[in-house]
């Protein structure tokens, strides 16, 4: 297990009240599900405990092999993702503070990740005229909040399952496969959300603009903490209004930790 010490990132803060943390060793991902709630459509897709650990990188697939995730690949079967449906919710801790790191501009200001299986959509229909090409995203935004304590939330802006899909490794091919990766992605990376994603283009010319537009990172949704004013938090919670009309599948939460390779599981 990689461990390193929150003290190194509170160099970037002065809040005493923080300092309680500062022995505290730490594991990037979320740790613990506090609460779930499946809701209206969540199907089978109930075991919460797949959204612990770090995000899926591999998809089984007994009779035609393993394929690694990718951003037209995602993680799909009920031991990979957990479906937060209308009327429900999902809420993980962290076991330390995920702090608000302002002054990283590698991050953008991005201090949490959150995985889903979103993936961008290719055009298969050959009588289109973005026939190969990727011409969206398939996304199914949920509301994202935040908390220190677990009682008082604060909601943030970006919706989680949307940009950016999940890309397990930085060499694999288009689906997972020919080639199988060999270099994991970095999941505790943020990808620029300043991006401009280049929708019709042929989808490896588009993959290929993609891997060096996401530049080594794993993907995931960014979210930055300064929006609530809170200066660090431990919990969130993923939700879906009761009139939703579909359900949201996530995959797993990470710590954007400046300057650190993404660890192992």
């Amino acid at each position: 297990m990689f461990v390193v010490t929150v003290v190194t990132l509170l160099t970037v803060l002065s809040i005493g009240v923080i300092s309680s943390f500062a022995t505290e060793s730490f594991f990037p991902y979320a740790t613990e599900v506090v609460s779930y709630e499946p809701g209206e459509g969540a199907g089978e897709y109930t075991n919460s405990s797949t959204v612990l650990g770090k995000p899926t990188v591999t998809n089984p697939d007994p009779w035609w092999g393993d394929t690694d995730v990718t951003m037209f690949n995602p993680p799909w079967m009920k031991d990979q993702i957990v479906s937060v449906g209308a009327g429900g919710h999902l809420v993980v801790k962290f076991n330390h503070p995920v702090i608000d790191n302002p002054t990283n501009k590698h991050c953008y200001g991005i201090d949490l990740l959150i995985f889903g299986n979103s993936f961008f959509v290719i055009d298969w229909d050959p009588q289109s005229t973005t026939y190969m090409q990727v011409i969206s995203i398939l996304e199914e935004p949920a509301n994202v909040e935040v908390s220190q304590d677990g009682i008082t939330w604060y909601s943030v802006t970006p919706k989680a399952d949307s940009l950016f899909p999940t890309q397990a490794h930085t060499d694999s091919g288009p689906f997972g496969a020919s080639p199988r990766g060999i270099t994991e992605s970095n999941f505790c990376k943020p990808v620029n959300p300043n991006i401009t994603i280049p929708y019709e283009k042929y989808y490896t010319d588009f993959y290929a603009d993609m891997l060096a537009l996401y530049d080594g990172s794993g993907g995931g949704t960014g979210v930055d903490i300064s929006e609530t004013g809170l200066p660090w938090i431990r919990y969130v919670r993923v939700s879906l209004p009761a009139d939703a009309g579909y359900a949201a599948e996530i995959d797993a939460f990470s710590d954007v930790v400046a300057g650190v390779p993404s660890p192992p599981a």
